[in-house]
């Protein structure tokens, strides 16, 4: 029987290596893509004002 390398089972250690799992990263990278766009959004129409 392999031994768990966590003492906790139900809360394994995260791998410092990959913080985030790609999905994660993808996600999040599309979010700010589109903080980003509103804010360029904004600044124009303030810019056209």
């Amino acid at each position: 029987l392999g031994k768990d390398p966590s003492p906790y089972p139900l809360f394994p250690i995260p791998d410092i290596s990959h913080p985030y799992s790609p999905q994660d990263y993808k996600r999040k990278k599309l979010l700010f893509r589109l903080v980003i766009k509103l804010v360029a959004n904004v600044s124009i129409w303030n810019y056209l004002d």
